[in-house]
């Protein structure tokens, strides 16, 4: 009896979650039974009824109940509602037509640049087809070529055909659809139209965030920037994909989206900050305000929306004297953002972050419970009373919020970490210090960069320290396990056998997370890594040759003086960007030239985007009949403000100490290099053609220490006997490269490296001796 009572009055006192979580089950049973609208608007109809005829006869919980019914129908009707209209004026009526249409609209996010083409996300305005144009609404994915960049609210006219996102790639299709997009148009051909659309907030709020990503590669190397970019402005497309799945092995993906422990902390800041300026009843409404621009400024995804509004709701309790109940919130929260969007309960994000503040709410204070007594009853009191702090915030916590994520983990992702403890232990209490010295190094770096870079000393080690211990975690075989399909029926599975075992008490206090920085011990270690920052940066007396470990083709090459020359970018601009963070020094970071000299997408790709982001002084580039798609590039360089200069065949750059890079000649595929110092040659025919391998067949060139194999070990330009009669004594393929059985044979004797086995390839000399050294333990490939 006293069970029952309990029951009922834990009902009662939380109306708003039960009236939530019925909202939220309207929708869901909407999608699973698809059935009439007039079904769900009948049910609603007969709750009312009943609640308005017996609201004085029925019981508190009666009411309840008929009012919950009520709340159930509604949220079916709002996902009804949130269905694609489809007549002759959406876009969806015209997927699959099988003829080209035309279609012209406006960007309505930031193209994102992908290996080899450019995603373009388009609100439709007008559609032509049959020669008759016609009004629509409606938004489209399209891809499109490399090569021009687009903006926010950019006017364009694509072409091709529309069609429906692939049924068999469900989870994409149903992630497009909760962007509102239905069409996708995969060769579209785009070209830029006179005007512009977009609304004026969103594009200066985008406006702000380029500027921030911007500032952020001028402070930091990547992958730091790019990292914080993620943590920070909710960019994570400068993260390289290697790392990105280096922290989903490692169960640390979620450090980098932001999420309620990002908000919170901001919300702290932010409400100290104006409440010591203008009192706490406006300093409240300002913080408020200031986490809607923040979540708008970093894209406003699901995760990022679910804290801010429970971080808005605990900011409207401390306003109002009411106390909040965590539970309450989280529903209430869930209810209104499937009210705005009923599809956001797809949304892989949204329901991570759900079942990780779930698991906090109702698993953590028993937990800490427990581990309280362990503690206390064995050992001394003033050690338990040390220790509750660090062990629950980072150990406790994180077990919590993994009782609930996991089966989704699984699910989703279908990896199962085994390091995910030991992770989360190292990494998270690195994060408030990032992300406070990170914002506010932000923050400088707009208005003075010179303390954005001091500031930087503090976050850049801790950030790197992150990246390092996440890959070493996530280095081993053996770091995630592959569960294959895990599949609904699982997850309910395990979902049902936690609730049948679960007892926990309710409660809605979650501790902050709270940080003390010891200020000199900070101070010393951000100063030491600055003076090793700058004796990395001095230049080492050696040339440098590294082969970058990007998809495609690109060579960095650092002189004996310490200036660096970047040779083409690969096929991947967040890939190059990554690389270029790993072996240019910290605070030599300047590429004082950029060669262009080959045209095979291989090599251009990874410059059609992201230039902003890297430091060049000036832009070399060679070829004797440019195609349109290489002059485009290079129009582009110029129009952004590079300085741009045409290389003739013959021609030497001094690399200083007498080291030399000549262009051994110039033909209609790019040019050949050769990299001379004292007794070492390296040849590198990176835009070699048939006409250039028989003059450079001609020249009878000795002597040769390093050749990179042209075009990719591509035959008729590494033919065998030239090859053995070069007689280099190392020879390199790059990424993605292959070599025939005969070519081997002609290297039988020699060393050959390649990239996709080792990564990154190096070369260092004097000028007399040779060391070589690569990512991986170098071997010698055998026939």
């Amino acid at each position: 009896m006293d069970t029952k009572q309990s029951f009922s009055k834990y009902l009662t006192e939380l109306p708003l979650l039960w009236v939530s979580l019925a909202f939220v089950l309207g929708v869901l049973a909407a999608a699973g039974l698809l059935a009439a609208g007039s079904l769900w608007v009948g049910l609603g109809l007969f709750a009312s009824l009943v609640l308005a005829a017996g609201w004085r006869r029925l019981p508190g919980l009666g009411r309840l109940a008929a009012f919950a019914v009520v709340i159930f129908s509604l949220g079916a009707l709002r996902y009804q509602a949130a269905q694609p209209r489809i007549d002759e004026t959406s876009l969806l009526y015209y997927n699959e037509v099988r003829e080209r249409v035309t279609i012209d609209g406006s960007l309505i996010r930031p193209a994102i640049y992908r290996q080899g083409y450019v995603e373009l996300w388009v609100e439709a305005e007008y559609i032509e087809i049959d020669g008759t144009q016609h009004p629509v609404a409606g938004n489209l994915l399209a891809r499109t070529d490399l090569g021009q960049v687009w903006i926010y609210g950019d006017r364009l006219r694509l072409s091709g055909q529309l069609r429906t996102p692939d049924q068999s790639g469900a989870s994409y299709q149903q992630y497009l659809a909760r962007q509102g997009v239905h069409s996708l148009m995969s060769f579209a051909h785009a070209e830029r139209l006179d005007g512009s659309g977009g609304d004026w907030l969103p594009a200066q709020l985008l406006t702000l965030r380029g500027r921030g990503v911007e500032v952020l590669h001028r402070l930091y190397p990547d992958p730091v920037a790019g990292l914080l970019a993620g943590i920070l402005l909710g960019d994570e497309s400068g993260i390289p994909q290697s790392l990105k799945d280096d922290f989903n092995d490692t169960a640390t993906r979620h450090i980098v989206a932001i999420s309620g422990f990002n908000i919170s902390i901001i919300a702290g800041l932010a409400l100290t900050l104006f409440t010591r300026w203008v009192g706490k009843r406006k300093g409240l409404w300002l913080a408020a305000g200031f986490i809607v621009l923040y979540t708008l400024l970093v894209g406003a995804q699901a995760s990022v929306v679910r804290a801010a509004i429970m971080g808005l709701v605990v900011l409207g309790s401390q306003l109002t004297g009411r106390e909040q109940h965590g539970l309450n919130t989280l529903a209430f929260t869930a209810a209104l953002m499937a009210m705005i969007n009923p599809l956001v309960l797809w949304d892989v994000g949204f329901q991570l972050s759900f079942m990780a503040t779930l698991g906090l709410l109702v698993y953590a204070p028993p937990i800490q419970a427990w581990a309280t007594a362990q503690l206390e009853r064995r050992m001394p009191e003033q050690w338990a009373a040390r220790l509750k702090g660090p062990l629950y915030d980072y150990v406790l916590l994180t077990l919590a919020a993994q009782i609930l994520t996991l089966p989704l983990l699984l699910h989703h992702f279908g990896r199962l970490s085994l390091v995910a403890l030991p992770a989360n232990i190292l990494v998270l209490p690195l994060q408030p210090a990032i992300l406070i010295f990170g914002g506010l190094s932000l923050i400088a770096g707009f208005v003075l960069p010179l303390l954005g870079q001091l500031l930087a000393l503090f976050a850049w080690p801790l950030a790197l320290l992150t990246i390092r211990i996440v890959e070493w975690l996530a280095g081993p075989s053996w770091a995630a396990y592959h569960v294959g399909d895990f599949g609904m029926p699982l997850v309910m599975a395990y979902y049902f056998v936690l609730l049948a075992v679960s007892l926990p008490p309710v409660r809605s206090a979650v501790r902050a997370f709270q940080w003390q920085p010891a200020l000199p011990a900070a101070v010393l270690a951000a100063l030491a890594f600055g003076a090793w920052g700058l004796a990395s940066s001095a230049p080492t007396g050696r040339l440098e040759i590294t082969l970058l470990d990007v998809p495609g083709e690109a060579v960095l090459v650092r002189t004996p003086t310490g200036r660096n020359l970047l040779i083409h970018g690969g096929a991947n601009a967040v890939e190059l960007s990554a690389e270029l963070g790993r072996h240019l020094p910290p605070f030599a970071r300047q590429i004082d030239w950029l060669l262009v000299l080959g045209e095979r997408p291989e090599q251009t790709d990874g410059l059609q985007s992201g230039l902003q982001n890297l430091q060049i002084a000036n832009v070399g580039w060679a070829h004797q009949w440019p195609p349109t798609s290489f002059e485009n590039l290079i129009a582009r360089m110029r129009s952004e403000g590079f300085e741009v200069h045409e290389i003739l065949s013959g021609q030497i750059l001094s690399l200083g100490d007498g080291a030399e890079l000549q262009i051994a000649g110039v033909g209609p595929r790019g040019a050949t290099v050769l990299i001379s110092w004292h007794n070492f040659q390296a040849l590198l025919p990176l835009g070699a053609d048939v006409d250039q391998l028989a003059q450079l067949r001609e020249q009878s060139l000795g002597g040769i220490d390093l050749m990179l194999l042209a075009d990719g070990g591509y035959p008729p330009l590494n033919p065998p006997e030239w090859l053995a009669a070069l007689d280099a004594s190392v020879y390199w393929l790059a990424n993605d490269g292959e070599i025939e059985h005969e070519q081997l044979n002609a290297l039988a004797d020699r060393t050959l490296l390649q990239a996709s086995a080792l990564g990154w390839l190096r070369a260092q000399t004097d000028g007399n001796e040779l060391w070589l050294s690569a990512e991986r333990a170098p071997a010698l490939i055998q026939p």
